[in-house]
Order: C-alpha cells, then sequence, then structure tokens
C-alpha cells in the first residue's frame, strides 16, 4: 500500500516536471515566432496572388520573401522581374527572389518597424502586423508615416 502510494506521488511529480519541461515550448510558440512560416497574399495594388516564406534572422529581425507568385511571367512570357527597384544592379533579380519586408521586430503583441518593398512600382512602405483571432493567420498594416492611415490586408497561413 506505502510502495503504491509513493509510486502515485512519483508519478505525480514526474508529470509535474514534465509539463514545466513542456510548456516554455509550448508558450514559445504563441509568441515572437509564431509569425515564421508561408502565408499566401492578396496583392493590394496588383492582382497576383502570392506566398511569402517568413523567416527569422540571427539578429532576431524577421524577413518576408517572395517564393511563389500567380503570375511569375509576363505576357511575352519572360519571367518577371524586379524591374521597379531603384538599384539598377537588382533588376534583373526574379520577383522570388526578393525579399518584400525586413527589419521586423515583435513588441508585445505585434511585430512592427518593418520595411515592405513593392516590386511591382518600386516603392517602400512601412509594415507592422499582428495575429489574426483564428490564431493562425497574420493581419498586415501598410502605411507611410501613420499607420491609423494605412490599409490591412489578411495574409492566410499556408503549410
Amino acid at each position: 500500500m506505502v510502495s503504491r502510494m509513493r509510486r502515485n506521488v512519483l508519478c505525480c511529480w514526474l508529470s509535474v516536471i514534465m509539463l514545466m519541461v513542456a510548456l516554455p515550448s509550448v508558450c514559445g510558440q504563441t509568441s515572437a515566432d509564431q509569425i515564421v512560416g508561408r502565408f499566401c497574399m492578396l496583392s493590394p495594388l496588383s492582382d497576383d496572388t502570392a506566398i511569402v516564406k517568413i523567416s527569422r534572422y540571427s539578429d532576431g529581425t524577421y524577413r518576408g520573401r517572395l517564393v511563389w507568385l500567380s503570375q511569375p511571367n509576363n505576357p511575352d512570357g519572360t519571367i518577371r522581374t524586379d524591374s521597379k527597384n531603384k538599384d539598377k544592379k537588382l533588376r534583373n533579380r526574379p520577383y522570388t527572389d526578393v525579399d518584400i519586408f525586413w527589419n521586423l521586430r515583435y513588441k508585445g503583441t505585434e511585430w512592427v518597424e518593418g520595411v515592405l518593398y513593392n516590386p511591382f512600382d518600386g516603392k517602400r512602405f512601412s509594415v507592422k502586423f499582428s495575429l489574426s483571432k483564428n490564431g493562425r493567420d497574420l493581419t498586415a498594416r501598410y502605411y507611410k508615416g501613420v499607420p491609423a492611415l494605412g490599409i490591412d490586408a489578411v495574409w492566410k497561413r499556408v503549410n
């Protein structure tokens, strides 16, 4: 009887210890790195749909790179390139080699201070992201100067 009780207490303590070890990794998934992954976005400035891969860099910031486009070619069949880039050396790279945002930092419940590059017209904007109510998707806010005057877009997570 006593050994059975000791075994139950030991099992209970082991369960508590395992929960304490596992909890930080589960909680960590709901924080800054939850933005990491692939997201489908509809460009607000064109009729393109794109998949963006978001990665965390060693400095703790996040970047998003185009990895797929619904319309990868020009009407003449040639691959679409970053032809509107202000840096002439980058104008021949295909869209799927373009980082469309960088310098994004996690603060509180949002990813802020990002720079968004629009390869369709070569312009840059500020961007911030928040987790959508469903806990999977992102709400992106694109703006110049004041976030309240920007536009929102939902980025759907894809696996």
